[in-house]
């Protein structure tokens, strides 16, 4: 079966820092997503609290790829909590291009003071739902686990979003990117982490909106039939 691997990342010892480089940069392994970070000190999230709640999250909707998570101590250029991608490839077998597994990546950023352990836990919960997003993309069938722009665009105008709200990276907009909202979604809704946290100004909360519940409650059980099936 996946699970989520959760595993410290000294920045500083594992990085690359080339002389026409500002800020040193880190790549996982066997993936071809880079992070770039900030050299100055900075506080990991603590790893037991972010091994238990990945277990949890986990068990309440099982990962249909392993995905691996980092733990940084410093912090990343982008100045957000965190980031998650997905990794897609093959190889030939013959003249046939096999697709092999996905392998999930997720980065928490370190910070200048401690992080609060509430912070842990919703970012945890927060990123693994993107995660969710990519396996819906794959239980509906989609060529590519990162074709989502006709999946988000049906769940935008559920959650009653604006029209521009399939974006992505914008500054000054995360609150309204519906892969955010989806991602803080699936933490109230199926994980029930730090409810009370609610980043999404004038977006209704997720108990509020009608058929939300039904929705979730759905997706979670075909990612579960595709679990099993996987088993």
């Amino acid at each position: 079966m996946s699970e989520i691997h959760v595993r410290p990342l000294a920045v500083m010892a594992e990085a690359q820092w080339s002389f026409e480089s500002v800020n040193p940069q880190w790549r996982a392994h066997s993936y071809s997503m880079t992070s770039t970070f900030d050299p100055f000190p900075a506080y990991a999230h603590d790893v037991g609290l972010v091994a238990a709640e990945a277990a949890r999250v986990s068990a309440l909707c099982p990962p249909l790829w392993d995905i691996n998570l980092y733990v940084a101590d410093r912090e990343e250029t982008g100045r957000s909590n965190g980031h998650s991608n997905v990794h897609e490839d093959g190889h030939y077998e013959g003249d046939d291009w096999v697709k092999d597994p996905p392998i999930g990546l997720i980065v928490l950023s370190g910070k200048r003071i401690p992080p609060h352990p509430a912070m842990t836990r919703h970012l945890v919960a927060h990123e693994y739902g993107h995660h969710v997003q990519w396996m819906l993309n794959q239980v509906g069938g989609a060529r590519h686990l990162h074709d989502d722009h006709g999946h988000m665009t049906e769940y935008a105008e559920l959650r009653g979003l604006p029209e521009d709200a399939v974006h992505h990276g914008t500054g000054g907009r995360w609150h309204d990117s519906v892969r955010e909202v989806f991602a803080c979604d699936f933490r109230i809704l199926v994980c029930e982490t730090e409810r009370e946290f609610w980043p999404h100004p004038g977006i209704p909360r997720p108990e509020d909106v009608p058929g939300l519940v039904d929705w979730w409650a759905d997706a979670v059980k075909r990612i579960e039939a595709a679990a099993s099936a996987q088993s």
